[in-house]
């Protein structure tokens, strides 16, 4: 399918897909309609302010209608084995961030963790290795009712203990899309900052055991967009952020680099495009840097998926083609020096197949190795991302953790990845209480 040229048209498209009648569709699509005049009838000043406030509805509304969840998937390698978190939310409660250590098989080792304070209002965990510890960072309110919300961290070791309890980063700051990252002497906590006094990215340097590696460095960046990522790549930490100029439909990556001391050091504007950017992600593998966003992504979930390499603060690949238009959340990488793995959730361009998860093998460069793979079962599909997928220690093998329907929840499901993205044992449901 070609891109939808009219908000009528996509929603035809996404009720086809969704198994809609042939007279439904149209009839539906009505109401598309009706919401586009209303929406129309606000001014750009007044849709560029309600952004961030869109944002946070959706970060805090469950993605499904069962009773029990478990989305927000990250992996990190540890030790012999991997550890994983995620998201659990039942429709009674509020979500809380969890997470397990796993054998080499993916087999669970241990129990399952609770790292968010009870009764916090706590999602999307983003884990990071230093040494023999892992962090796990997450984004939490007091309660549903008490915001906004705050940046918060724990350690654990490779066996998925906690090592140090659940910190809040920055107590006072209005955090969104928070990310963590080690420079090997401790952590980094960015974040998207959405306060009156701050509006742009943030980052907070951490000691191993959660101290504050002094202030909190502020990148002020109001012009739109929502996404942002942070690695470290060896001399400097790297934090790509979304911008979006709503007046000239025009969308860009601001690449900002702050060293180790705190200090922002140079920013740029990277891969200018027509529309509004999607979700960027980085992975790091010493000093190189792989950027994975979506061009042309106002309708969310359908974009332009694009990739880049970065040397120190130069790009030597890209943006260069992913592959054609896709519906599908942006691809997350794990890398290494003779190229990627990309895994994300997409669906199918013709027919009314349910989406599942995609893996590509890539080579240093972003070239395909191969067709892409489909595995498992229908999974959720969702603009912030729903897969993770990560390197082993020896860098032989990858884990992929995503989201699938099973029955009346939504469920994790694994696969050990053979370099080539090839399943090395059959994908199977992540075991959980």
């Amino acid at each position: 399918m070609g891109r939808p040229d009219t908000i009528v048209g996509l929603t035809v498209e996404i009720l086809r897909r969704r198994g809609a009648s042939r007279w439904g569709a149209p009839l539906l699509a009505a109401f598309g309609v009706a919401a586009a005049i209303a929406a129309i009838t606000r001014t750009r000043e007044e849709v560029r302010a309600t952004n961030p406030t869109a944002e946070l509805r959706a970060w805090r509304t469950a993605p499904c209608d069962q009773a029990l969840a478990f989305i927000d998937p990250a992996v990190v390698a540890a030790g012999d084995g991997w550890i994983v978190a995620w998201t659990r939310w039942e429709r009674a409660g509020s979500p809380r961030v969890q997470l397990a250590a796993l054998g080499r098989d993916g087999a669970l080792r241990g129990e399952v963790r609770t790292v968010s304070n009870t009764g916090s209002f706590a999602r999307r965990p983003s884990l990071a290795r230093d040494g023999a510890r892992v962090g796990v960072a997450w984004t939490a309110a007091q309660d549903e009712d008490r915001w906004p919300p705050h940046p918060w961290m724990a350690v654990v070791d490779a066996n998925a203990t906690v090592t140090v309890p659940a910190v809040a980063v920055a107590p006072t700051e209005e955090a969104f899309d928070v990310h963590l990252a080690s420079d090997g002497q401790g952590w980094g906590v960015g974040w998207l900052s959405f306060s009156a006094a701050h509006r742009g990215f943030a980052l907070a340097r951490l000691t191993p055991g959660g101290a504050p590696r002094g202030p909190v460095t502020h990148v002020e960046h109001r012009a739109g967009g929502v996404g942002a990522d942070l690695a470290w790549t060896g001399d400097a930490w790297l934090a790509p952020q979304v911008s979006y100029d709503f007046a000239r439909d025009r969308g860009a990556l601001q690449l900002h680099w702050i060293d180790r001391g705190g200090r922002l050091v140079e920013t740029q504007r990277f891969a200018p495009s027509r529309g509004e950017i999607g979700p960027v992600h980085v992975a790091a593998r010493g000093g190189a840097a792989w950027l994975t966003w979506g061009e042309d992504s106002g309708f969310n979930l359908r974009h332009d998926p694009r990739l880049a390499r970065l040397e120190g603060r130069r790009a030597v690949v890209g943006p260069v083609s992913l592959g054609p238009r896709r519906s599908s959340a942006v691809a997350e990488l794990a890398c290494a020096a003779t190229g990627c793995l990309a895994a994300w959730v997409g669906v199918a361009e013709e027919g009314d197949e349910p989406a599942a998860l995609h893996v590509q093998a890539l080579d240093a460069d972003g070239a395909h190795r191969g067709a892409a793979r489909r595995l498992g079962p229908p999974a959720l599909l969702t603009r912030l991302g729903g897969a993770a997928v990560a390197r082993s220690v020896d860098e032989r093998e990858s884990l992929a953790v995503w989201t699938v329907r099973d029955g009346d929840a939504w469920q994790l499901m694994r696969a050990r990845l053979g370099p080539d993205g090839a399943p090395l044992a059959p994908p199977a449901l992540h075991p959980l209480p």
